[in-house]
């Protein structure tokens, strides 16, 4: 396989080296031809272009064939390519009887600082028997081109309660003829408001930027966290994407209505000061949880319950239950939360709940992470050298007697 491939690669360039510059035209003969309805595309500096190929038999389908696919000029710091679905590639072999067409793609990436003007890529197309075909692929930049980008919500309006975390869908549309990268930002929002860009499919991970390839789209999520005193009334998040190669950007204005009236499926809600925290072995922390009653009924008897781990125990600092927790009301109880000396290393979640005469909240966790310094193991060391010498010196002292 490697001396054939080196074999073509040498005639690649025997038939490049004797081809006239001149012979700009279309092979008229050969066991296989390329062709291309689309031979030059507008941009804008630092895009990708992608020019389609057509190759296929020409003369003589019953036999083995193959092409030569070369890049001879190119404008400098230009990186030039032809590429198949499995990656770059100099070659497209055609087995015995093999008919079908194959679709090639000519990617030119054009460097950032490009300057406004027409360009020329000439590419080589070699059959093993025929004639040589040469074809240029003209490039225009154009710092002022027409991204045409588009971005929205279907459902751009929610309403939710303080507290309530809600969730947007968005959606970048590339009706522009290259793949593009974007940039997302959020432009406006409240003071104090957290917002989330997320990916779409697990909704775990942040994301900052977004690649689409040509008429294609691309959904991200935007959470939004409203705070616990938050007043009621009408609020709203701008979102932008800005593509990296040029100055046009796309908006959308998402609105969120807090009424802190409205019936949830869930009256009692749970928001801790922390769901993470990372402690040693014999230390301890004080958070608060934050109780809140979303719902319009008033709630009686609530309490916090919080489920101890092995080596971890909480201390839910409240005297007794809450008697009454009205409607939108929220109370904030201090949890105590210690990690015994001999704990081992390792996160470990606390399960909690609120739980009241009508209704219960849905089980919140804490994330406790166990991490055993390398300076308390040191101290450990210290201290039983510190014992077996204190020890040997009582024997030395106390022994002779």
């Amino acid at each position: 396989m490697c001396q054939n491939n080196s074999v073509k690669a040498l005639l690649l360039v025997f038939f490049v080296l004797l081809s006239p510059a001149s012979s700009i035209a279309s092979a008229d003969w050969g066991t296989v031809v390329a062709t291309s309805e689309t031979t030059g595309k507008v941009a804008i500096s630092g895009d990708i272009i992608e020019f389609p190929i057509t190759v296929q038999r020409g003369h003589n389908s019953s036999e083995k064939a193959w092409i030569g696919l070369s890049v001879s000029s190119a404008p400098e710091n230009w990186d030039v390519g032809f590429y198949e679905e499995n990656g770059q590639i100099l070659f497209l072999n055609f087995p015995e009887n093999e008919n079908k067409k194959r679709n090639v793609i000519l990617r030119v990436k054009t460097p950032s600082e490009a300057n406004d003007g027409v360009y020329s890529v000439w590419v080589n197309f070699v059959p093993d028997e025929g004639d040589i075909s040469i074809q240029e692929f003209v490039v225009k930049i154009d710092s002022d081109a027409d991204i045409n980008m588009q971005l929205y919500s279907a459902i751009p309006g929610l309403e939710t309660s303080p507290a309530e975390p809600v969730e947007f869908i968005v959606t970048i549309e590339n009706n522009y003829d290259h793949r593009i990268k974007v940039n997302l930002d959020v432009l406006e929002k409240s003071e104090d408001w957290d917002i989330q860009l997320l990916e779409i499919e697990n909704k775990k991970y942040r994301i900052t930027k977004q690649s689409l390839e040509k008429n294609s789209k691309q959904d991200f999520i935007v959470r939004v966290n409203p705070p616990i005193d938050t007043v009621d009334g009408s609020y709203t998040i701008t979102v932008a994407v800005t593509p990296e190669n040029g100055p046009q950007s796309a908006k959308e204005t998402l609105e969120l209505e807090i009424n802190g009236n409205i019936e949830t499926n869930e009256a009692l809600v749970l928001i801790p000061e922390e769901v993470n925290l990372i402690l040693s072995p014999g230390s301890d922390s004080e958070i608060y949880v934050t109780i809140k009653n979303t719902g319009i009924q008033q709630l009686e008897n609530v309490e916090l319950r919080m489920q101890d781990v092995s080596g971890i125990s909480t201390d839910v600092r409240m005297f007794g239950a809450i008697d009454k927790l009205d409607s939108g009301e929220s109370k904030e109880i201090p949890v105590q939360i210690s990690v015994r000396a001999d704990a081992s290393s390792g996160s470990k979640d606390i399960l909690m709940r609120a739980i009241s005469d009508t209704t219960n909240s849905e089980d919140g966790t804490i994330a406790i992470v166990v991490e055993r310094s390398e300076s308390s193991g040191f101290f450990g060391v210290g201290l039983i050298l510190i014992s077996i010498c204190v020890l040997g010196l009582i024997i030395y002292k106390f022994g002779r007697r």
